[in-house]
């Protein structure tokens, strides 16, 4: 194991250098009534009328913080820091369930995906405003989503690694793109999302990625090492020298490798599990957590085997147990249409193999309702799943499956086989919506699907769930896009900036990222046109921009010379 110390300054959050101002020593009663000095004229002190909580109306990241600042306003127009004497709390409209947490300083922490109130009160006066936590699904992917700041905003930055071709000086790097680039600029094709570029250690080749909201980091894998690499992505250029470089690199007790279409993996799947802060690791000789800043790894003592897999999901927020929902993609020689359940909990395994899959390839997990999705690699199959039923996991508290062809045509004959898939679910102003986007492996054919909006006993129902499919637009160059084979080539996210849901797909030769308005394209399906629709259209209409945006992996960049620094960034951000 290898460690790379940190040499970075953290920026703190201002305050009142240690003295209270003078309005707000009025408002608390510490200032002087009308008429002092006597005698005088009268003066009239300002008093506080309302507070305003900022950000307002915002969203966090599962298990990321959000520092929230309480500003007094005055009888006078006048306003005031109140930040420190403010007392913070919060409420939930739904009951007794509270999805976010604030300690006394303001400081805000997403605790499950949903919307909760927060109060700030002095005296009389009382602010409100609402958060929302969100979640990306916490599903393997190549592609890792963190909100960085970007030109005095707050924007999506997707960590990608380009394990397809080195840069001049022979080193494999990850990039960093602007997901918002479409809002910074006013050409398209979009000239450059880059961020910065960020080397690997000589001879590694990044594969996939997964990123820590709550400390600002990134892991990433490759196939072909038992390595870790840890980035630091807190995006503070000027008061961190270590920011966007690797920190640290873990070596995983990792030997063998495991095969899943044609793709040789030593680690073959990384999350990061927001509740915990560690890193879930699904390896060719099991199932490991390792710690991002020890680097400690811990190995699952998961009871029967559990297979490794290239695409699973976890699910921290189950009632029951920590969950992990993953396909076997054929390792169990006996039944290649294998897919298990693991129970962190306990470290139990629970296998099932008459889901009527031929061969499992990816997974995702509805959190509202618990119901979950199979998407199969050998064919056009989904199978669905009620995890509400496995309180007790065994073989015989399997809920019953349900087969769905979400493909009937449109994008070929035999309808294209959408195993790549992610589910994505927004709160706040989506209220509660949630799709499924898939997608076609080495092909462009892409999915969309609404799941039900409440869960009836039993698995959940087809006929409930509305699918739409289509092909993908040409590229910007006039080229067909088409997905690489890569599992994890696949991802969703809530935008920060709009709040809108997005799907992300790689072209093969990673040098674009579709970026796909979810409810742009499924909004008939949202509201419950027939099912097996051909949505091409929308998608073709959509490659001015909306609701496809294709962002360039790579572009200029520009060196800003600063004094003892000397940053990366996109064109235009030098003066």
């Amino acid at each position: 194991m290898k460690m790379r110390g940190r040499e970075s300054a953290k920026s703190k959050p201002g305050g009142f250098s240690g003295r209270v101002p003078l309005l707000v020593g009025i408002a608390l009663g510490l200032g002087c009534w009308p008429a002092c000095g006597g005698g005088g004229a009268t003066t009239t002190i300002p008093t506080l009328a309302e507070i305003q909580i900022s950000p307002a109306n915002s969203q966090i990241p599962l298990g990321a913080t959000s520092q929230m600042k309480a500003t007094g306003v005055y009888t006078d127009g006048s306003k005031q820091n109140l930040t420190p004497f403010v007392t913070w709390s919060v409420s939930s409209s739904s009951g007794s369930t509270n999805f976010v947490s604030i300690d006394s300083t303001g400081l805000a922490k997403g605790m499950a995906p949903g919307t909760s109130i927060i109060n700030a009160s002095l005296r009389t006066a009382v602010g409100v405003t609402q958060l929302s936590v969100n979640t990306n699904g916490l599903s393997t992917s190549t592609i890792a989503i963190l909100t960085v700041p970007f030109q005095g905003a707050s924007v999506d930055a997707a960590y990608f690694p380009q394990s397809h071709t080195p840069n001049a000086q022979g080193v494999y790097t990850v990039q960093e793109l602007n997901l918002s680039a479409d809002q910074f600029s006013s050409a398209l094709p979009i000239p450059s999302a880059l961020i910065a570029s960020v080397p690997m250690p000589p001879g590694y080749v990044p594969n996939a990625a997964a990123a820590s909201p709550a400390n600002k980091e990134v892991a990433v894998i490759s196939y072909s090492s038992p390595n870790v690499q840890v980035i630091d992505a807190n995006n503070d250029i000027v008061n961190d020298l270590t920011s966007n470089t690797v920190i640290a690199t873990f070596t995983a007790p990792v030997t063998k490798t495991a095969a899943f279409n044609g793709i040789n993996c030593m680690i073959c799947g990384i999350v990061i599990n927001p509740t915990t802060g560690q890193a879930l690791l699904s390896t060719a000789q099991g199932y490991f957590t390792m710690d991002l800043n020890s680097g400690a790894f811990t190995s699952l003592p998961l009871a029967p085997i559990a297979f490794p897999a290239a695409n699973f999901t976890l699910n921290p927020l189950n009632p029951d147990a920590q969950l992990v929902f993953s396909p076997t993609y054929g390792q169990d020689p006996d039944f290649p249409g294998e897919v298990q359940l693991l129970n962190l909990s306990n470290n139990t395994v629970v296998t099932n193999t008459g889901l009527g899959t031929v061969l499992p390839g990816a997974v995702a997990i509805d959190f509202f309702t618990n119901a979950a999705v199979v998407s199969d690699r050998g064919g056009a199959n989904q199978a669905l799943l009620n995890l509400n039923e496995l309180q007790n996991p065994s073989p015989t508290t399997w809920a019953a499956s349900e087969t769905l062809v979400p493909v009937t045509g449109g994008c070929g004959t035999p309808p294209a086989q959408l195993s790549m898939a992610a589910m994505i679910e927004g709160v706040g102003s989506q209220q509660q919506r949630r799709v499924l986007f898939s997608s076609q492996p080495s092909g462009n054919c892409v999915g969309f699907e609404t799941p039900p909006s409440g869960l009836v006993p039993g698995p959940p129902d087809p006929v409930a769930t509305f699918y739409g499919f289509g092909t993908m637009p040409p590229l910007p160059d006039g080229s067909g896009f088409a997905n690489g084979g890569d599992p994890n080539a696949i991802s969703a996210y809530v935008s920060i900036s709009n709040k809108k849901m997005y799907g992300l797909l790689t072209n093969v030769n990673q040098d674009w990222i579709a970026r796909v308005d979810l409810a742009s394209v499924a909004n008939g399906l949202l509201i419950g046109l027939p099912d097996g629709q051909d949505v091409s259209g929308a998608l073709l209409a959509g490659q001015g921009g909306n609701p496809i945006v294709y962002l360039p992996t790579a572009g200029p960049l520009e060196v800003c010379t600063i004094p003892t620094l000397t940053p990366i960034l996109p064109p235009g951000t030098c003066n």
